[in-house]
């Protein structure tokens, strides 16, 4: 099997001997502003604010706590005591993550199985000619099953790497030589005797000249169906829609032939934005001006993972991104987190729970729809939206597009996940997030939040820019921060230009 052929590549020198093994408990630690007391309350011990208390301050100021828990994620808040004994319930300031409670957002711990051996990652160096040096700690689960030996396994860009090799002590080192200046991948896979297979633990990383700055050189929108048609043979216009909102023929092919070409390059493009991958409904759908459109333009999405066949596949979506980093430049791809089409498979299965209501006491809630102050006013500043949000939060931009509500942590959960395929099999660099002032920031930090974890073992790699369009650059800054977008399209400035126009 290809799997047995891995195995092979990987040498086991057998030095050592002595496997490091996990310990169940979840540790929480605090580190805040001299409080006399902590503790950590949610669902795991009924919000009993005296049930989990921590211990400390350390000499660095740190308290902590080992809780042990089943897997599964659970809400918490950290509670402080000043010294009247006035207690505070906070976020944890040590993560990202949160999920909302009856309405009430927390943060929020994922907790995994831990008889389930880990991989870690230890180190990586490399050097511009191509030289890698990678360290990956195999953790054999609480169970103590042991390593199957046979069974670890390192891909470099999709085939065996050469250079591998684990030790007694479960160490698993790459060093190799005469790598192309372009974006790589290792993939690192064990399992115990008990065949329980770790995570897979993906690193990505470049070798270029000089690391790489997303706002340093062009960024240049490829809109995938208007820009070039390289395959005619998947061309397939929507019946009884007008051409001119219809599809053009412009797919992945295209796109690559003009990267091959040097047309990029050329311009100095250093970042290349491609429209939503995402399979769109066929046929044709009343829009502005009560015309009917196709989904030409990828922000109906009918699917999370699928590729709009009109575009090409998933291995033609692969090549073009493959093509781009040979080019040294970035790929970003459209994310549409604020709704889904009503075809979607999430609308069908979950019209109950994940999706904000059409319709509130009798009013229809379809974006820029009356009446003021009314829950489709999506100028509106009042709490007059789903859950008492602001009406843009949760109106919906048509009656078929369901707005999804991310107070749902399934609907939460399902939606980042399927950003984080596209990081993950088709190796985007990051995403241009679509209308970010419609929906709850928790998506934005999720997605953000899991692309660090799961990838950036080497440093920064990815980059979320964000469109929220609106005149305020105030009301722009505040979706930007260090657990949130990178950045935004600068839209006061488009206003400034669009009106200095003749």
């Amino acid at each position: 099997t290809l799997q047995a052929l891995l195995a092979d590549a990987v040498t086991f020198t057998g030095d050592g001997g002595v496997i490091p093994q996990r310990t169940c408990g979840t540790t929480f630690t605090f580190h805040g502003a001299a409080p006399a007391a902590v503790s950590v309350a949610g669902e795991f011990n009924a919000w009993d604010a005296t049930a989990n208390k921590l211990t400390g301050p350390d000499s660095m100021g740190d308290w902590t706590a080992t809780v042990m828990l089943a897997p599964g994620a659970y809400a918490y808040k950290v509670v402080t005591a000043d010294a009247g004994g006035t207690l505070t319930w906070q976020l944890d300031p040590a993560t990202p993550y949160t999920k909302f409670v009856g309405g009430v957002e927390n943060s929020v711990v994922e907790v995994d199985d831990c008889k389930t051996p880990l991989l870690t990652f230890k180190a990586l160096t490399k050097t511009p000619d191509g030289t890698l040096h990678a360290e990956v700690q195999y953790l054999d689960g609480s169970a103590a099953a042991g390593l199957d030996v046979s069974s670890v396994s390192v891909t470099l860009d999709g085939a065996a790497a050469g250079g591998a090799s684990i030790d007694g002590n479960g160490l698993i080192t790459v060093d190799t030589t005469g790598l192309a200046k372009t974006k790589h991948r290792l993939i690192f896979h064990a399992a115990d005797k008990n065949a329980q297979a770790a995570v897979d633990l993906h690193v990505p990383f470049w070798i270029e000249d000089q690391p790489f700055d997303f706002t340093d050189g062009l960024m240049y929108f490829a809109f995938t169906d208007r820009f070039k048609n390289g395959d005619p043979s998947n061309d397939k216009p929507s019946d009884n829609v007008d051409p001119r909102a219809n599809y053009q023929g412009g797919d992945y092919a295209g796109t690559q032939a003009a990267i091959d070409s040097g047309y990029f390059d050329a311009l100095g493009v250093r970042t290349l934005w491609l429209s939503p991958p995402n399979t769109n409904p066929d046929g044709g759908f009343i829009g502005t001006g009560g015309h009917l459109y196709s989904g030409y333009h990828g922000y109906w999405p009918i699917a999370g993972r699928e590729v709009q066949p009109r575009f090409g596949d998933l291995n033609a979506l692969k090549t073009l991104v493959a093509h781009a980093h040979a080019h040294g430049m970035r790929v970003i791809i459209d994310s549409v987190l604020n709704h889904v089409h009503q075809e979607h498979p999430y609308w069908q299965m979950h019209q109950a729970d994940w999706f904000n209501p059409l319709s509130i006491n009798g009013q229809q809630c379809v974006c820029g729809t009356g009446p003021t102050d009314g829950c489709g006013d999506w100028n509106s500043t009042q709490p007059t939206g789903n859950h008492g949000l602001q009406p843009k939060q949760t109106c919906w931009f048509e009656p078929y597009m369901p707005d999804l509500d991310y107070e749902n942590w399934d609907a939460l959960v399902a939606t980042v996940d399927d950003a984080l395929f596209w990081a993950r099999e088709v190796d985007v660099d990051g995403f241009r997030v679509d209308a970010v002032k419609h929906f709850l920031l928790n998506a934005t930090r999720r997605l953000r939040g899991k692309l660090h974890d799961q990838f950036e073992w080497t440093g920064p790699l990815f980059y979320l820019v964000g469109e929220t369009f609106d005149g305020d650059r105030n009301f722009i800054n505040s979706f930007i921060g260090p657990t949130a977008l990178n950045a935004q399209f600068d839209f006061p400035a488009r206003r400034v230009t669009v009106n200095l126009a003749p």
